[in-house]
C-alpha cells in the first residue's frame, strides 16, 4: 500500500507541471545563489552606505519599472493566438520606451531636488541612468511573460542566471580589480541587459509574426486589455510603493548605513520567496489559466499550491528562526549584526508573503484588477502607517520593523482569503 502511494507521488513529480517547476526552480536557485555566494566578498569591498545608496536607486527603479509597460505585459499569457500575444509584447515594449523617455526628461529637470529628497547628494549622477534601468527591467519582465506563455521555462532559467552572473561579475571586477567607486551600483544598472540577450534570441525566431503586427492590432490589444492599464497599473504601483516606501524613509528617520543593513536583510530574508515562490507562481499562473472556467479543478489547483507553499514556508522559517542572526554575522561580517536582527523580526512576514505572493496571480487570471487595487492600497497604507507612527513616537529601528511586519502580515492574511473566494466563485462577483 505504501509502495503504491510512493509510486503515485513519484509519477506526479514526473508530470509536466512539476518538471516545469523544477526547471524554473533550478534556474532561480542558481541565479539567487550566485549573488548569495558573492555577498561575503561584496560586503567586505563596499560600505554599508554604498549598499544603502544601491537600495535607494533600486527602490526608485522598482517603483517605476512595474508600471512602465502599463501592465500590458500581464496580458501576454492570456491569448490563445500567438500573434495576439506578440502584439501584447510589442505594445508593452513601446509603452516602456515612452515611459522611460518621460522619466529621462523628469530627471534632467529635477535631479538635484530628487537627490536632496532622498537624503543622498551622491546619488544625483546615477539618477540619469534610471530611465535605462527601468526600460531594461520592464522589457525583461515582458519577455519573461511571453516565455511563460510559450512554456520555454529553460530560457527563463538561463536568462535569470545570465542576469545574476553578469551583475555579480561586473561588481567584483569593478570593486576589486579597478577599484571603481559605486561599482556596486553599476552592476545593478546593467544586470538586466545580460538577462535580455537570451530572450531576444528567442523572439528573433518570431520576427515574421512580429512584422505582421499592424497599428490596428496594437490598438485592438490596447482596447481588449485596457483594464490592466486602468486598474492594475495604479494597483501594482501601490504594491511597489508599499514595499519600497520603507527604503525612502529610513535615511530620513535613521541613516543611509541603517538602510544598507535593512536592504541587505530584506534581500536575503526574502530569498525563499524569490527562490521557490517565483518558480511556483509562473507554473501556477499557466495551470490555473487552463482550468479557470472549471471551478472544481481550479479550486483543487489553488489548494494544491497553497499547501505546498505553506509547508515549504513553515519549514524554512522555523529553521531560520534559530540560526538567522549568527548566519548573517558569519557570512557578511560582524559589522552586519543589525541586518541579522532585522531579518529575525521579518520572518513572520516572510512566511505569509511566501504563501500569498505566488498565488496572487489569481486576480490576473480572473481579471479582478479592482480587487487587486484595494489590497495594494491597504498594503501601501500599512507601510506608510508604520513610517508615520515610528516617526511620531521616535521608535528605534527594531520597533519600527516589528510594527511594519505586524501590519503587513495582517493585510496579507486578508489577501489570501480573498484569493480563495475568487477561485471558489469562479471569478463571479
Amino acid at each position: 500500500m505504501i509502495n503504491k502511494k510512493l509510486l503515485k507521488l513519484f509519477s506526479k513529480l514526473k508530470s509536466g507541471n512539476f518538471k516545469s517547476i523544477a526547471t524554473l526552480f533550478t534556474g532561480t536557485l542558481i541565479s539567487r545563489v550566485i549573488p548569495f555566494l558573492l555577498a561575503p566578498v561584496l560586503t567586505r569591498i563596499y560600505s554599508q552606505e554604498e549598499f544603502g545608496r544601491v537600495a535607494l536607486y533600486l527602490s526608485v527603479t522598482q517603483v517605476f519599472s512595474v508600471i512602465a509597460c502599463g501592465r500590458y505585459e500581464m496580458s501576454i499569457v492570456l491569448p490563445d493566438n500567438k500573434k495576439e500575444a506578440l502584439s501584447s509584447l510589442l505594445l508593452s515594449v513601446i509603452i516602456a520606451f515612452f515611459t522611460s523617455f518621460i522619466l529621462l526628461v523628469t530627471v534632467i529637470l529635477f535631479s538635484t531636488s530628487l537627490s536632496i529628497y532622498l537624503e543622498d547628494p551622491k546619488i544625483e549622477k546615477w539618477l540619469y541612468f534610471l530611465p535605462l534601468s527601468i526600460f531594461l527591467q520592464a522589457t525583461f519582465m515582458a519577455l519573461s511573460f511571453y516565455m511563460v506563455r510559450e512554456k520555454k521555462f529553460k530560457d527563463i532559467a538561463v536568462s535569470n542566471i545570465a542576469k545574476s552572473f553578469g551583475a555579480g561579475l561586473l561588481q567584483i571586477l569593478l570593486g576589486v580589480v579597478k577599484k571603481v567607486y559605486d561599482g556596486l551600483l553599476i552592476g545593478e544598472v546593467f544586470s538586466y541587459l545580460f538577462g535580455n540577450f537570451r530572450y531576444l534570441r528567442q523572439i528573433n525566431k518570431e520576427k515574421e509574426v512580429v512584422k505582421s503586427i499592424t497599428k490596428e492590432d496594437l490598438k485592438s490589444t490596447a482596447k481588449r486589455y485596457k483594464n490592466f492599464a486602468l486598474f492594475s497599473t495604479p494597483s501594482i504601483l501601490l504594491n511597489s510603493l508599499s514595499v519600497n516606501v520603507i527604503n525612502f524613509f529610513i535615511p530620513k528617520l535613521y541613516s543611509l548605513s541603517v538602510l544598507g543593513n535593512y536592504s541587505l536583510s530584506y534581500k536575503y530574508i526574502m530569498f525563499p520567496i524569490t527562490l521557490i515562490g517565483g518558480s511556483v507562481r509562473d507554473v501556477f499562473f499557466q495551470e490555473l489559466n487552463q482550468v479557470k472556467h472549471q471551478q472544481v479543478k481550479a479550486k483543487k489547483v489553488f489548494v494544491k499550491y497553497s499547501l505546498f507553499l505553506f509547508i515549504s514556508s513553515f519549514l524554512i522559517c522555523t529553521v531560520l528562526y534559530f540560526i538567522i542572526e549568527d548566519l548573517f554575522i558569519m557570512i557578511f561580517g560582524k559589522e552586519w549584526q543589525l541586518a541579522g536582527e532585522i531579518s529575525k523580526i521579518l520572518l513572520p512576514l516572510v512566511m505569509v508573503r511566501f504563501c500569498v505572493n505566488p498565488i496572487s496571480v489569481v486576480l490576473t487570471v480572473y481579471e479582478k484588477q479592482k480587487m487587486e487595487f484595494v489590497i495594494n492600497l491597504l498594503l501601501f497604507l500599512s507601510g506608510l502607517g508604520a513610517v508615520i507612527i515610528s516617526s511620531f513616537c521616535k521608535y528605534n529601528i527594531g520597533v519600527f520593523v516589528n510594527l511594519y511586519m505586524i501590519l503587513s502580515s495582517i493585510i496579507y492574511l486578508l489577501f489570501y482569503f480573498l484569493l480563495y473566494k475568487v477561485v471558489v466563485s469562479g471569478g463571479i462577483k
